[in-house]
Formats: C-alpha cells, structure tokens, sequence
C-alpha cells in the first residue's frame, strides 16, 4: 500500500492505494456506533411485532402490515442516513475528513 524510503525518511503511496476504500466510523461526544443503533432498531422492530401479535394494551389496534410497513420504513430511512453520513466520512473523498471540517 506505501512505500517507505530510508534514505529520505519519506512513506509514498503506491498504485494499490488508490484501489482502497475504507470506511470510518466518527463518533463524537455520546453518539452510537450505527451497529448498536441497527440491533436496538432490531430489538425495537420484535418488540413491537410481539406487542401487536399478543394484543398488548393499545398495540392490538394495529395489524401485522402496519407492523411491516413501519419496520420497513424505518430501516429504509435508518439505512439511508447512514449512507449519507458513510458517504462523508469516507477517506480519500474529496473534502477534509469530518473532525477537521468544524475547525477554523
């Protein structure tokens, strides 16, 4: 992936870098990592499709589609904004990685 030069004491990359996609996650402060976010999403989604199967208090109202739609739509969305947010923190994108775009 790079080459290193002793003599000059300078690290090049070379033509298999460029090849490379890789992906890091930032988290700042108290954010999740989308891992957590997608199991608990997850951990929602069959806590909400027992709740409606058993007809537990108000959740008997709704039927298995509702549950379906909603579960659907929100990994649908979930899954877009990750993409998004994949998308800029991606390294060799054009612009500076996120840490550094805040800054002055």
């Amino acid at each position: 992936m790079i080459e290193y030069d002793p003599e000059s004491n300078l690290v090049e990359p070379t033509e298999s870098l460029q090849d490379l996609d890789i992906y890091i996650e930032v988290l700042r402060g108290r954010e999740i990592p989308w891992s957590v976010y997608y199991v608990d999403l997850a951990g929602v989604a069959v806590a909400l499709t027992v709740a409606v199967s058993l007809d537990v208090m108000w959740f008997g109202r709704f039927t298995p589609l509702n549950v379906g739609v909603f579960v659907v739509v929100a990994f649908g969305i979930s899954a877009a904004v990750h993409h998004y947010y994949g998308e800029r923190a991606r390294l060799g994108n054009e612009r500076k990685p996120p840490e550094l775009r805040q800054r002055k």
